[in-house]
């Protein structure tokens, strides 16, 4: 993305959700099973999300979408919400470090930070209220 623009709504609201609250499931073993088998892989579930060889992946914790963030050789890092109507297919692309990502995590405490960890020796927290990449010490 172009420095200053601004991030979707919905990814603000996607990673604020209230992740505590869990869904209950009441499926029977032979029931989950079978939706297992017949899940399948359609173009509209597969995404390229990084620009590079993807080298760290992280899930945010928010139980009404899947949005994942997935860290390159090349040190960008990519959004992607299944079904997101944002960007470029549902990924935005960002390039905080300029060598491979190697560890991903969503912040528990707060949702809305992402924190990066890469091999130029910086850790980053990306903060989807503020839109920025802030240098942790």
């Amino acid at each position: 993305m172009e420095q200053g623009s601004k991030l979707p709504s919905q990814l603000l609201e996607l990673c604020s959700e209230d992740s505590t609250t869990e869904r209950k499931m009441d499926l029977k073993l032979k029931e989950y099973c079978s939706a297992l088998k017949n899940m399948r892989i359609t173009e509209d579930t597969v995404a390229k999300v990084v620009k590079e060889r993807v080298f760290s992946a992280a899930f945010h914790p928010c139980t009404s979408s899947l949005l994942m963030a997935t860290g390159d050789m090349g040190g960008h890092l990519g959004l992607w919400k299944l079904g997101g109507d944002w960007g470029d297919g549902g990924v935005l692309l960002f390039r905080p470090h300029t060598r491979p990502v190697s560890c991903l995590a969503f912040s528990r405490a707060r949702p809305t930070h992402l924190l990066s960890l890469s091999y130029d020796g910086s850790l980053r927290c990306m903060d989807v209220e503020k839109a920025v990449f802030d240098e942790v010490r």
